[in-house]
């Protein structure tokens, strides 16, 4: 995915954390393996963005 991307490795656990790209581990606990699947990975970079929504870090979360 990194090499796809053409960002590395660090970077791409890091989209995976912040939910930018989808992904999902093969087992659990933290040191679990992500996988991607490029079809959703592309649907996901490539899907509408509604310009007027506010920027991640910037929305405010119900706790």
């Amino acid at each position: 995915m990194a090499e796809y991307l053409g960002v590395s490795e660090y970077t791409v656990r890091a989209y995976a954390q912040r939910g930018e790209i989808p992904s999902f581990r093969l087992s659990t606990g933290p040191r679990a393996p992500l996988r991607f699947y490029l079809s959703e990975v592309r649907a996901h970079l490539t899907r509408p963005v509604d310009p007027f929504a506010a920027p991640r870090s910037r929305r405010r979360h119900s706790n």
